[in-house]
């Protein structure tokens, strides 16, 4: 009975805007298609091309446009927040959802319910706001218009009482997904084997919280390690642990799909920067089918099971040890590897299945 009242009242959502960065091809962009594969009809404004430069930019405008970029602040944004406007204005839309909203106003999101129709106003953030470790400059804009949004969609737990503390109307949880037509298992062949292959795989950003060292008791304990992401390489170039893996790679999607393919097991590491209990590759990395070394949390071991999906540690040198320990059966590494597959598959955690949960909890704003 539920399920008929939801799918009659979707229908009520007919047209969405999506706002946001649009700067990579796993965040907006996954979410639109997934919701036009619903049958809605998306609108896509992107705010990186705002800031966009080219040979003949002068070198007085790159800086200005940095320099409005990093603080929130400026020309540029305004122009964004008076075109979001006018888009929304135009299109008339039954949504707008906001991704990253650290540039739009709170008189943009009050102008856009005062248009005349109902649209409602939501937020999704895949950073913490409210961790210490941001500059000041970076979330107030976000933070002074929150109690505005009809709804804010929270990445993590931890933040759904930091939102209301800040005078949200409603809070739901939206965890990152994995895309099925990025994050899937194959087969490595030809030079990508020698490329790619390794015993344990990180992918992720250099952040100075003790990531640095956490590898160096891998690789000096004698674990082939393969390291890709931004930031390494100032970090690791003259090491005389790590230095061997400059330079480090930035991966594009099809290269980053193999890296995870051609690893025995994949590590996660949390960002101290965001508070993370749990990121994105924790959902993307099950679904290439590679067995899966993250950090113990409460949050986690919600979500998977530990030694049949997943593998979970206390600390680095119980890390380095369950490493250990699983290369020497390989077998059972492929079972954790099927295990954490099939689970993602089965649960939910693919981004179409997101986008309906979205859909779903905005349409309970309307007491369904």
């Amino acid at each position: 009975m539920i399920r008929e009242a939801v799918i009659e009242k979707s229908v009520g959502i007919t047209k969405i805007v999506i706002a946001g960065d649009w700067h990579s091809n796993i965040h907006e962009e996954p979410l639109a298609n997934a919701l036009e594969s619903l049958g809605k009809q998306v609108v896509r404004f992107k705010w990186h091309e705002y800031f966009s430069t080219s040979d003949e930019t002068s070198m007085v405008k790159k800086i200005r446009l940095k320099f409005e970029a990093y603080f929130s602040f400026g020309l540029s944004v305004r122009s964004i927040n008076k075109s979001l406007l006018k888009t929304v204005e135009n299109e008339s839309p039954d949504l707008v959802f906001i991704y990253r909203p650290n540039l739009i106003s709170k008189n943009t999101i009050e102008s856009i319910k005062a248009f005349g129709r109902r649209t409602w106003v939501v937020s999704y953030n895949n950073d913490d706001p409210f961790s210490s470790l941001y500059p000041w400059y970076t979330w107030a804009r976000y933070k002074r218009s929150i109690k505005s949004y009809d709804l804010l969609f929270s990445y993590r737990p931890n933040n759904v009482a930091d939102y209301y503390a800040y005078g949200a109307k409603s809070v739901e949880m939206l965890p990152p997904w994995y895309v099925e037509e990025l994050n899937y298992p194959i087969a490595l062949s030809g030079s990508d084997v020698e490329k790619y292959s390794c015993d344990v795989v990180f992918i992720g950003h250099y952040e100075k919280d003790g990531r640095l060292s956490f590898l160096r008791k891998l690789v000096g304990s004698g674990v082939r390690v393969g390291l890709y992401g931004p930031g390494w390489n100032d970090a690791i170039k003259d090491d005389t642990v790590l230095g061997h893996l400059y330079p480090v790679r930035y991966l594009g999607s099809s290269e980053y799909n193999k890296a995870l393919c051609g690893s025995k097991l994949a590590l996660v590491l949390y960002s101290k920067l965001n508070n993370d209990v749990y990121t994105r590759r924790c959902f993307e990395i099950p679904a290439t089918k590679t067995a899966m070394l993250a950090k113990r949390t409460k949050e986690m071991e919600l979500i998977y099971s530990d030694g049949e999906e997943v593998i979970f540690f206390d600390d680095e040198d119980h890390a380095v040890g369950l490493v250990h320990d699983y290369l020497k059966d390989e077998e059972r590494i492929k079972r954790i590897a099927h295990n954490g597959w099939r689970r993602a598959k089965s649960s939910g955690y693919e981004v179409k299945s997101r986008a309906n949960q979205l859909l779903k909890d905005t349409l309970s704003l309307q007491g369904i």
